[in-house]
C-alpha cells in the first residue's frame, strides 16, 4: 500500500482543496472580534490612559464574556538558567540575573554566568539593529530578567535566541520554577486507548490560510472542563478532533494538563477548510507516521474526492509490548444537510474499507484502531461499509456491543443524542482487547466543554502466544472477535 511517510516533527503542506472565501470587504465578522462598545471603549482608554491600562481592559472583558483562550506564557514551562537543559526543543521562560554581557562581530551574548559554556541568551546583530534601542549593558546588565523562547542548543549547551526585546522582562524577583510531575505509561501489561472530538480547540489568532473567522476561540472554561474528561479517562494514547494546530494544542496540554505526560504530540494539517485537524497525543512512543490527506479516490457520483480532513495513521511503540497503530478519522458531517454530504462521507468510507482490505489481505496480524468522528451511526451504510463483511478476514471488530445500551451516546446534543465516535478494532487488535473495558464518559457539553462524549477501552500491550486475556480468564484468540461482535 502506497503511503505518503512524515516524521511525527515533520512540516507538510497540504494539497489543500479551499473552501471559497467572500471577498474580505463582505467576510462574516469573526465571533473573537470585540463587540462595538468594547471596541469604542478600548478606543476611549487609549486616548486617556497608559497601554497596559488598555491590556487590562482587555483581558478583563474576555474574561467576563468567558472567551479568553490562553496568555502568551501560561503552560509554558519556567526554570532557572542553570536548568535550561531540561527544557531543550521545549517554548520556556527562562530567569536569573545577568552577569556578563559579552560581543562577537555580528553575535552578542548576554550570560548568566562566569563559566562559559552555560545557558547563553544570544541576540543576532541585525535583530540589535532592527529592534533594540540602545546598549544591551544599559538595560539588562546586572539585573533580574527573564527570557522567553524556545530552548535550542548550541555545542550541547543550551540557549535561547533572542530577535525581539519583547521576549525580555526586567523582574523585581524571579518567579517559580514549574516543571510538573509527569506521568509515564502505566505499568503492567496493559494500556487506556481512547477517542475524543474535543470540539473546536482553537486559538484567538486569525490564521489566514484558513477560513477560521467564525469559528471563535475555545473558551478558558471549556478547555479546563475538556481537560478534566481527558484526565478523567486517564488514557495512554489519545486520538482528537476539531483541534486548530499543533502549536495551541502543545499550549493547552502544558497548561492544563501538564502532568499527564503526553510528550509526543502528532498533528498534521489535513483537508478542511476551516483547519480543524485529527490528531494523537501519547505517552507512548511514537514510530512512522502516514497521512492520506493527499490522497484522491474515486467519489460516488463518478467524480474523485480527498479526505475531508485526513486519515492519520500514526504507529505506537509500548515499551516491553508489540506495536500498534491508531488510524484516526473526522468524516464528513451532515452540517447544511444529509443529502448533500452524505454521497461525501459514504465516498471516504469506501476508500478507507479499501485501505483496510489492503493492509489485511498483506499482514493479517496488521495491529490497528481505527477511530474517530464517524459522523454517522453504527446501523448506517457508512459504518457498515468501513467495517467489511461479518466473518471475513479483512472485517473489523467494532467494541459497541461491549458498552451498555443506555451508555451509546457520544454526540450528547439534543435532539441527536447517538453514538457516532468509535473504536473499530483490526482482527490481531480485538485479540489484545481486555473484555468489558470499553465506556463512553457520559455527560453534558455544559460538564465538559464538548459536544461530544469519549470512548476508551483497554488493550493489553502485547499479544502473547495465542491466547487473549478476557477479564480473569484467558481464551482462545480466535473466539475474541465473535466475543465482542455478538
Amino acid at each position: 500500500m502506497a503511503r505518503l511517510k512524515l516524521l511525527p516533527d515533520a512540516p507538510a503542506i497540504p494539497d489543500r482543496e479551499k473552501e471559497p472565501s467572500m471577498p474580505c470587504c463582505f467576510r462574516e465578522k469573526s465571533t473573537r472580534d470585540k463587540s462595538l462598545f468594547a471596541g469604542l471603549l478600548l478606543i476611549l482608554l487609549a486616548t486617556v490612559a497608559p497601554q497596559n491600562l488598555v491590556a487590562q481592559a482587555t483581558a478583563t472583558k474576555d474574561a467576563e464574556d468567558g472567551l479568553a483562550g490562553l496568555g502568551s506564557e501560561e503552560g509554558l514551562p519556567v526554570v532557572p538558567w542553570d536548568q535550561a537543559g531540561r527544557v531543550k526543543g521545549r517554548m520556556a521562560i527562562v530567569y536569573g540575573q545577568v552577569f556578563h554581557i559579552g560581543h562577537a562581530k555580528t553575535i552578542h551574548f548576554i550570560n548568566f554566568s562566569r563559566e562559559r559554556g552555560k545557558f547563553t541568551a544570544v541576540v543576532f546583530d541585525k535583530a540589535l539593529k532592527k529592534s533594540f534601542e540602545g546598549k544591551l549593558e544599559d538595560a539588562y546588565l546586572n539585573k533580574r530578567i527573564k527570557i522567553r523562547g524556545v530552548v535550542s542548543e548550541f555545542k550541547g549547551e543550551p540557549q535561547i535566541v533572542v530577535s525581539h526585546p519583547d521576549q525580555i522582562v526586567v523582574v523585581d524577583k524571579f518567579p517559580e520554577m514549574t516543571i510538573p510531575d509527569i506521568k509515564t505509561v502505566r505499568p503492567g501489561n496493559e494500556l487506556v486507548v481512547g477517542t475524543f472530538n474535543i470540539k473546536n480547540l482553537f486559538d484567538n489568532e486569525d490564521d489566514p490560510y484558513h477560513n477560521d473567522e467564525t469559528t471563535e476561540t475555545k473558551p478558558r472554561d471549556d478547555m479546563k472542563r475538556a481537560a478534566n474528561v481527558i484526565r478523567d479517562m486517564d488514557c495512554d494514547v489519545l486520538a482528537l478532533q476539531e483541534v486548530e494546530n499543533r502549536g495551541y494544542l502543545e499550549r493547552f496540554i502544558n497548561s492544563m494538563l501538564p502532568e499527564m505526560g503526553y510528550r509526543h504530540i502528532v498533528l498534521y494539517e489535513g483537508n478542511d477548510g476551516r483547519g480543524i485537524d485529527v490528531c494523537v497525543i501519547s505517552r507512548v512512543p511514537v514510530g512512522e507516521v502516514v497521512s492520506n490527506r493527499h490522497r484522491v479516490f474515486p467519489a460516488v457520483d463518478g467524480g474523485q474526492q480527498r479526505f475531508n480532513r485526513d486519515l492519520l495513521m500514526v504507529e505506537l511503540e509500548p515499551e516491553n509490548g508489540d506495536p500498534f497503530e491508531m488510524w484516526v478519522v473526522h468524516l464528513k458531517s451532515n452540517s447544511g444537510g444529509k443529502p448533500q454530504n452524505e454521497p461525501i462521507r459514504l465516498g471516504e468510507c469506501n476508500e478507507i474499507r479499501r485501505i483496510i482490505e489492503s493492509e489485511l489481505s498483506e499482514d493479517p496480524d496488521s495491529a490497528f484502531v481505527l477511530c474517530g468522528d464517524f459522523n454517522d451511526t453504527f446501523e448506517t451504510k457508512t459504518i457498515q461499509t468501513i467495517l467489511g463483511s461479518k466473518g471475513s478476514s479483512t472485517s473489523l471488530i467494532p467494541l459497541i456491543k461491549d458498552i451498555p445500551e443506555g451508555d451509546r451516546i457520544t454526540y450528547n446534543r439534543e435532539p441527536h443524542r447517538s453514538m457516532i465516535d468509535f473504536l473499530l478494532c483490526s482482527p490481531a487488535m480485538a485479540k489484545r482487547y481486555v473484555k468489558g473495558t470499553a465506556k463512553v464518559r457520559l455527560s453534558e457539553e455544559s460538564e465538559s466543554g464538548s459536544d461530544h462524549n469519549p470512548v476508551f477501552c483497554r488493550f493489553r500491550k502485547s499479544s502473547g502466544a495465542n491466547a487473549a486475556k478476557v477479564g480473569n480468564a484467558v481464551r482462545p484468540a480466535a473466539s475474541v472477535s465473535s466475543a465482542i461482535s455478538q
